[in-house]
């Protein structure tokens, strides 16, 4: 039997990665539960927050504790998908604990800065992303070139500044100069020519920055009673928007004052389904979508089936939007893209959030942010409450559909 402290150990730094990598707090304590169990100590303890770990071992006459601070945060799917890996063998008993621990020690040591090389193919990554963002929410090929150097400029940044390596105070500051650099470039291309539209430049280009999916996660974690951890994601997604709107709405305020001119906050939506609409949803979601996980640097054999997953829930989403049923195309979307997420871990042994968080980006609501953003400056306070509003139930909406998927598939697949 392995030593409890070589147990304790393995668990810890198992949930502190999972958690540090992108992972939700509650798969944290699941993976740290399968370890517990498959070791012989079932009655172990765990709490798994966004920033800390603690855990205290218990059975076989041994009660021990060990905390762990998680640190500087990112998304890294391979690297989930990695972690998920070691734990499942040693769960299985494919693996002994000094192995595993061995293995695990090695992937959590620190990583070098990202190369130019790889911050380039981030930075194209990402400018594809976005540029197919803004076909699929309904802009033309000039506003798809327009968002893809707004989102080239902002991945470059990005990488940039994770050089740096001071966590979430870079995070923010990003997101403040994204959002600024975006706004900037948008009215700056809507003066150049009017192919553009500035609306579907901004809702392309800003879905990077967005914290839409963060909010679903804060409010799926305080429905299934993680209260702590939903409060802590939820304080990130407060000052994420803040920062996202002080940049954006610093740029579209200065455009409004040197041009005296107005910019106006609705956009007309697609008069029906067509069949060629269609095709251009499901092509230009599957693009956006796959594009999208590269500088998550997502697992090879991941990408395609969550591209799929994105492009369906995403006109699943839209044929309902258009029929005037737009709260029940989040919810209905959001339950086809969870389902789809344990029906594809299941048949490819890897995690759900592999799948079921990309397949989520086209649902964020990025044209109800930027619309808030903008009443705010317009000084709308009223309607940038309503819309606000709209955009937080539409995100209960979704939390409410994964959590219920949640539930019937079992919290996690492993």
């Amino acid at each position: 039997m392995p030593k409890p402290d070589t147990i304790l150990e393995l668990a810890c730094l198992a949930g502190t990665m999972v958690i540090r990598c992108g992972g939700e707090t509650s798969r944290a304590e699941d993976t740290v539960q399968h370890i517990f169990t498959a070791a012989g100590y079932p009655d172990s303890q765990m709490s798994c927050q966004p920033t800390v770990v603690t855990l205290t071992l218990v059975g076989g006459g041994e009660r021990m504790t060990m905390v762990s601070r998680v640190g500087p945060r990112t998304i890294d799917m391979s690297l989930l998908e990695k972690v998920n890996a070691i734990s499942r063998s040693f769960s299985d008993g494919k693996t002994d604990a000094d192995t595993a621990l061995m293995r695990l020690r090695a992937l959590a040591e620190p990583k070098p800065p990202v190369s130019l090389k790889t911050a380039a193919c981030y930075a194209a990554a990402t400018a594809f992303s976005v540029a197919a963002f803004a076909m699929l929410f309904g802009g033309n090929a000039a506003d798809a070139v327009a968002a893809g150097i707004c989102g080239m400029l902002v991945s470059l940044m990005q990488s940039a500044f994770s050089r740096l390596g001071r966590g979430f105070i870079d995070q923010f500051l990003v997101t403040m100069l994204g959002g600024a650099v975006i706004g900037a470039l948008a009215v700056t291309a809507d003066l150049l020519t009017d192919a553009v539209s500035v609306h579907r430049v901004i809702t392309g280009a800003i879905m990077p920055l967005l914290p839409g999916l963060a909010l679903t996660v804060a409010i799926r974690d305080t429905i299934v009673g993680d209260l702590v951890s939903g409060v802590a994601r939820l304080a990130e997604v407060v000052m994420t928007a803040l920062a996202l709107a002080g940049g954006m709405g610093a740029a579209l305020y200065v455009y409004m004052l040197i041009s005296g001119s107005d910019i106006p906050a609705e956009i007309s939506p697609k008069s029906g389904l067509t069949l060629a609409y269609a095709a251009l949803l499901l092509i230009s979601g599957f693009a956006a979508t796959a594009f999208y996980q590269l500088p998550w640097n997502a697992p090879k054999k991941a990408v395609l089936p969550a591209a799929a997953v994105g492009a369906v829930t995403y006109a699943v989403f839209a044929a309902l939007d258009i029929a005037g049923q737009r709260y029940l195309g989040y919810f209905a979307a959001t339950l086809l893209a969870s389902a789809s997420s344990s029906l594809l871990a299941r048949r490819l042994k890897m995690p759900s959030t592999l799948f079921l968080f990309p397949g989520l980006i086209p649902l964020v609501p990025g044209m109800g942010i930027y619309e808030t953003m903008l009443c705010i400056v317009r000084g709308e306070t009223v309607k940038a409450m309503t819309i606000g509003g709209e955009v937080l139930i539409c995100a209960a909406l979704m939390a409410f559909a994964a959590a219920m998927v949640g539930a019937v598939t079992g919290k996690h697949v492993k």
